[in-house]
């Protein structure tokens, strides 16, 4: 639920660079399970992502990925992670109270040239020292939902309850 609710908030606040979010659920073997807008992405990144998946994948079911493909993938990843439009994207969504994982992998650009986010992030997550990591800042979030036009702000309002209720206490 805390990225259904974090991730509605963040498409309210930037909704040509993150994706909306349909719903969310979980499903009888306890996976959470979001539907997101689909969004076309970029050429290289849909070949540098299909390689990382298959990177990703236990070796003894990995199809052969050549250096070059692997060399190509990082490059790509590299570039768009220094991408002047994404680090912009990065600022401008850490200033309204929205964290962005830096990779990137998480990153896209679409015909008109908008940075698209790929990834969507719970509100926060247990690290393996004991710390919680939040995803968001809530007074900067506040203030950004507060500078919404209506009807967005009263929603992002009611989305932004919902995912403090859900908020273990730091």
């Amino acid at each position: 639920k805390s990225a259904y609710y974090l991730g509605k908030i963040a498409h309210l606040l930037f909704p040509k660079n993150i994706p909306d979010i349909h719903s969310a659920y979980n499903e009888s073997n306890d996976t959470s399970v979001l539907q997101i807008q689909k969004g076309e992405s970029d050429l290289p990144h849909q070949m540098s992502h299909r390689v990382w998946l298959e990177v990703s994948k236990p070796i003894y079911v990995q199809r052969k990925v050549s250096s070059d493909e692997r060399r190509a993938m990082h490059q790509h990843f590299q570039q768009t992670e220094h991408n002047p439009k994404v680090i912009k994207l990065r600022k401008e969504a850490s200033l309204k109270g929205f964290k962005m994982d830096y990779g990137g992998q998480n990153f896209s650009q679409d015909e008109q040239g908008n940075i698209t986010y790929l990834e969507t992030n719970p509100a926060w997550e247990y690290r393996k020292d004991g710390s919680t990591l939040y995803w968001f800042d809530e007074a900067r979030l506040q203030n950004s939902i507060n500078e919404l036009p209506e009807p967005n702000r009263t929603q992002a309002l009611k989305y932004l309850q919902r995912l403090l209720k859900l908020v273990p206490k730091k």
